[in-house]
């Protein structure tokens, strides 16, 4: 535990004009180092000076301010200074004895004309009989998007020995590099230091580190992946509105497992049992000002608010639909209308449904905004609704709409057939994802999966399984203080094409490695 304590400890504490030539060919050359006038020369033992100079074939410049250079293990007191084609770095500490020392410049040393710049360039020397030669690379990955984890500022810190702490930064592609480390074990850990002050906010900046030690071995190369998370955002509303039909949307700054608003004044709940940032409630009285309390059970949040209807009013009410659909990669066996207002009656007598030309007799239904309209049959449908065959909380329908609207058959669409085996026991959430949209979420328990999904659309699909370790429907991050990992997220790899008028059958044989 004290080792535990030592890391997170160390996330909070750590720590005349040049004129442009012109003419000739366009260098793109970055400079070199001359090893013969550099002194001491690279890879030096035995060094016990407080003063290196590097010698370059050409004037250079230090860029990158704060992040020009890094010295691993870390040296205090450093300093820096440029002088036509010399860098000099001095300090005024002792250093260590039997330690190997790398002065490392990420990206920062460059000509004056071109601004050429070395690419992680280092500078090594030991205060012992040799170099130490232990190696670590890495690769860190964004959860829960499978992003590259880029300019992530990166320690490695020996378990006993404090002296030993060595950092760099990852690559645009997620990776890093350790190079001259003294054999031991140690943690490994980083974020992304947006502001650059060496210092982790929790409250803003991605983190990941490792509970478990890694063993580095001279002449030898370990490597490892990495996860890393987010900062645990508090819910809060970002919009919220009403309108004159009664209509509120409430608008999160995260995805919300369910939203409850309760009116004070008629003491009615209304729940909206979705995942989402936005929620939509359709009120039974016409009010023109509700005093409600705003809650998410499952994220703790409740608030008080006060909605009015600030909005232009139109000057007659109307009775509106909308014909588009719930997106989903099941194939719906009835079609829905959501009305611009709360419905309180429907006239099914001046509902008529057709079938070329024969009339249905369908079954019609309604809740909050939403006529439903059952045909049990297939194919092309049309629906008429006449004058005064819904009642809605402001207005009545006063004209006559025609719909037309497709129940597809079970040969236009696919089938999944899918096994998902060799899991870890635990609960776990399925996501079936479409053009990067969380079309199906299925809950289950064990170690397997076995379903197959009928009446699907033809598309491509991905999936993804996250362990749900704590039980809350969600993919929970990482907590840096309570030394809590991000729960796992599995992807199968490649797509799922589902064709219409066949099984697609998957087998997706998993182990508890990402």
């Amino acid at each position: 535990m004290k080792h535990f304590l030592y890391l997170i400890l160390f996330f909070l504490t750590s720590c005349a004009q040049q004129t442009t030539l012109t003419g000739g060919s366009k260098d793109v050359t970055p400079p070199k180092l001359d090893s013969v006038k550099t002194d001491p020369a690279p890879l030096t033992t035995y060094f016990n000076g407080n003063k290196v100079e590097l010698v370059f074939n050409e004037n250079i410049q230090l860029n990158n301010g704060k992040r020009n250079l890094i010295s691993n293990p870390n040296i205090y007191n450093i300093e820096s200074n440029v002088n036509k084609n010399k860098l000099i770095v001095s300090w005024e500490d002792s250093l260590s004895i039997n330690t190997t020392y790398q002065l490392y410049f990420p990206n920062s040393i460059s000509d004056i004309t071109e601004k050429n710049a070395i690419s992680s360039f280092s500078y090594v020397f030991s205060t012992g009989n040799q170099i130490e030669s232990g190696k670590y690379n890495g690769k860190i990955i964004e959860m829960p998007n499978l992003q590259k984890g880029e300019n992530y500022l990166v320690f490695l810190r020996h378990i006993s020995d404090t002296l030993l702490n060595y950092k760099t930064y990852s690559k645009t592609d997620g990776t890093f590099e350790f190079d001259f480390i003294k054999s031991g074990n140690y943690y490994v850990g980083g974020f992304n230091d947006k502001n650059n002050n060496f210092l982790l906010d929790s409250l803003t900046e991605t983190v990941f580190f490792n509970t478990d030690t890694i063993n580095i071995i001279s002449d030898s190369l370990m490597k490892g992946e990495h996860i890393s998370f987010g900062p645990i955002q508090k819910v809060n509303i970002e919009k919220s509105s009403l309108n004159q039909y009664g209509r509120i949307n409430i608008e999160f700054n995260q995805i919300v497992d369910s939203c409850i608003v309760y009116d004070t004044i008629s003491q009615v709940s209304f729940l909206s049992d979705k995942k989402s940032k936005k929620h939509t409630f359709f009120m039974k009285d016409t009010l023109d000002k509700y005093f409600l309390i705003v809650s998410t059970p499952k994220q703790n949040f409740k608030k008080k608010i006060i909605l009015a209807d600030t909005e232009k009013k139109s000057k007659k009410n109307q009775l509106t639909f909308k014909e588009n659909q719930e997106e989903n990669w099941i194939a719906s066996q009835d079609y829905k209308l959501h009305f611009n207002q709360f419905l309180k009656a429907i006239d099914t007598n001046k509902i008529n449904l057709y079938q070329n030309s024969i009339k249905l007799n369908g079954y019609y239904a309604f809740l909050g905004e939403k006529l439903t309209v059952a045909p049990s049959l297939i194919g092309n449908f049309k629906l008429i609704l006449l004058p005064e065959s819904l009642i809605g909380l402001k207005s009545t329908k006063k004209d006559t709409s025609i719909i037309h609207f497709t129940i597809k058959a079970d040969d236009k669409l696919g089938e999944l057939d899918l096994i998902i085996d060799s899991l870890a026991p635990s609960n776990y959430i399925l996501n079936v994802i479409k053009n990067d949209k969380i079309v199906e979420e299925i809950l289950f328990r064990g170690s397997q999966f076995k379903k197959k999904f009928t009446r699907c659309e033809p598309g491509n699909y991905k999936l993804k399984i996250i362990q749900d370790l704590d039980r809350n429907k969600y993919w929970s991050t990482g907590n840096i203080f309570l030394l809590i990992q991000p729960e796992k997220i599995f992807h199968y790899s490649g797509e799922v094409i589902i064709k219409k008028n066949w099984t697609t059958s998957i087998k997706w044989i998993l182990n508890s490695s990402l």
